[in-house]
């Protein structure tokens, strides 16, 4: 190969030079990287950071929501834009109703969670209502179906038809959601 070292006759090799500095770099990056790694788990142990999965969980979630309003906003936009208004609102209520579920969550956990196993022992579950929370289940599902197979076919008709029952059962789930939501809070208070 050659001379091991970067000076030849007085002058740098520039060339040599580079190689080395790049490998530098490059050791710089993965060595601590790979340390990190070695560190958490013993070798051949693929066990991950305690509750990672959970906030890979709750990052998909996040985005998946902003990625599904943004796909129904260019949907309405483009096939009803009557309703792009209405959409929105929704949009931003499910936000309010997730933001004040979480904030109720964290301010009061420990009641939450004692409420819970109190139930989960007295297997006082809350039952339900016959007929209702399927009957609504079988019928999104079905909307869902039929939203699903008019983008399929590209059927602008059936999506223009489609569309609004969704906004529908959004804006009807949302106010299950607040529902929900006001009982938890005057059980909890």
């Amino acid at each position: 190969m050659g001379d091991p070292y970067i000076w030849y006759e007085g002058e740098i090799d520039m060339h040599r030079f580079r190689t080395m500095i790049a490998a530098i770099l490059a050791m710089t990056i993965v060595l601590p990287a790979g340390a990190a790694y070695g560190a958490s788990a013993e070798p051949g142990d693929n066990a991950k950071a305690p509750g990672s999965d959970h906030r890979m969980k709750q990052q998909c979630l996040i985005m998946g929501d902003l990625h599904r309003e943004q796909y129904f906003m260019l949907l309405a936009e483009k096939y009803t834009p009557e309703d792009v208004g209405k959409w929105r609102a929704a949009f931003q209520e499910r936000k309010q109703l997730k933001m004040s579920m979480r904030d109720f969550y964290m301010q009061h956990r420990e009641e939450i969670r004692k409420e819970r196993d109190k139930a989960i022992k007295e297997k006082e579950l809350p039952k339900k209502k016959e007929g209702t929370a399927s009957d609504d289940k079988s019928g999104a599902n079905a909307l869902h179906q039929q939203f699903n197979e008019a983008i399929a076919a590209g059927n602008s008709t059936q999506i223009k038809a489609v569309l609004p029952q969704l906004l529908t059962e959004m804006q009807m789930s949302n106010k299950k959601f607040s529902r929900k939501l006001d009982e938890l809070k005057s059980k909890i208070k």
